[in-house]
């Protein structure tokens, strides 16, 4: 198997760590697909969103290009806070998203976003 082969079952393995993913796991409740969103479909915010893609990042190599975290992840925030804030719209962060930066070695926005949106179309 060549290292490109590997990505995707390295990729599962990480995200398995991610506390709502082993929780739903062990219910069966959700299926890893290249088309998961980190944030509507693992629920990855904030602080565990941003440790998540440091370690990401090193366990892949990916150099940080062009992402900013912002665009994908809400900050953390207390639940006292209002919700009428007004928040610009987030962009989807797929785990095809990251399989594909991990095959690249950096983070392009653009060519990442093209491609979800092609795999989405499959």
């Amino acid at each position: 198997m060549n290292t490109e082969d590997a990505i995707w079952p390295r990729l599962l393995t990480l995200i398995e760590e991610i506390p709502t993913v082993g929780v739903s796991s062990l219910t069966g409740s959700k299926s890893l697909e290249r088309t998961t969103d980190l944030v509507s479909d693992l629920g990855l915010t904030g602080d565990d969103a941003f440790a998540f893609m440091e370690r990401y990042a090193e366990e892949f190599g990916v150099d940080r290009g062009d992402y900013d975290s912002s665009n994908y992840f809400e900050p953390e925030s207390l639940w006292i806070l209002p919700r009428w804030k007004k928040r610009k719209p987030k962009l989807l962060i797929t785990l095809g998203m990251l399989e594909s930066a991990a095959r690249d070695g950096v983070w392009n926005t653009e060519r990442l976003r093209f491609l979800s949106s092609v795999h989405s179309a499959d």
